[in-house]
């Protein structure tokens, strides 16, 4: 059975009535923004610089790109919580199965993953226009996809896939299919899941939770959401012999959704308490 999660209000009740809570929050956007966007147009070229010494040199500095980014959500007052319940071997080609917040899901991955140089399947929107991101996508060996073109993009995973197979490399989906602005987990869908499922028979399978950074993108950024309390957590892999892609799935979803209850219920007693 599903597990449901309730709905996150993007802009709780009552947070910025204070007249010092409203300039504290408007003054943090003003820094993050600032940041953001300071950390994309000026790792761009130490991006291209280390792509000339292979894609390796590239993703070193594509983890300091993401920890910039994560410092910068710090300094909102968020809080970081990061549970490793699983070991991803050196070698072993593992499938991570996450639910899908914000764009700030995924330098969280990069950085906490960065000595397996996590991959990820991405839009075509985002591979051109964007400094840094849409040249560290094209550069960096992910993939990047039609999601228009259904038939043409299962293809490509595939491929992909059995190429991260070969290679043992650690490969990201996000089966919502998109971000949930809202907090709560869209239905997970089978498609790029079952195509990565067969082209990866000995990979693990690690369900990742995700829950908080929406709260800080929220209207926008405009303000930003202040002290958010973030979760990134990966759990055990899943048993895959004997199951059919949609049963793995649903598991992870499930496991997913379980984790992401037990967190807000741990953080709403602890701000009821405070």
């Amino acid at each position: 059975m599903k597990q449901e999660v309730e709905q996150v209000n993007p802009c709780p009740e009552g947070e910025l009535r204070n007249p010092l809570s409203i300039a504290r929050a408007w003054a943090l956007s003003l820094l993050h923004i600032v940041v953001f966007l300071s950390n994309l147009l000026l790792l761009h070229l130490p991006l291209v610089v280390a792509r000339l010494f292979g894609v390796r040199a590239l993703d070193r500095v594509l983890s300091l790109h993401c920890l910039i980014h994560l410092v910068n959500i710090r300094l909102t007052g968020a809080r970081f919580t990061v549970r490793h319940h699983e070991h991803l071997f050196h070698d072993k080609p593992v499938i991570l199965v996450s639910n899908h917040q914000a764009m700030y899901d995924i330098p969280l991955i990069i950085w906490n993953l960065r000595a397996r140089d996590p991959k990820f399947i991405a839009k075509k929107e985002l591979k051109y226009w964007i400094p840094s991101i849409s040249y560290a996508l094209r550069k960096g060996e992910h993939l990047i996809i039609d999601r228009s073109r259904g038939k043409e993009s299962i293809t490509q995973i595939k491929e992909y896939g059995r190429e991260c197979e070969r290679l043992g490399r650690v490969i990201c989906i996000f089966p919502e299919g998109t971000r949930s602005s809202t907090g709560t987990p869209r239905a997970f869908k089978l498609g790029g899941f079952t195509a990565l499922l067969e082209a990866m028979p000995s990979a693990q399978i690690v369900p990742v939770s995700l829950d908080g950074t929406g709260q800080v993108v929220r209207n926008n950024l405009l303000p930003v959401g202040v002290d958010s309390k973030i979760l990134l957590e990966f759990h055990p892999s899943l048993n895959r012999e004997g199951k059919s892609a949609e049963a793995l799935l649903r598991e992870a979803e499930n496991v997913i959704n379980r984790s992401l209850i037990e967190f807000r219920k741990i953080t709403e007693n602890h701000t009821s308490r405070q």
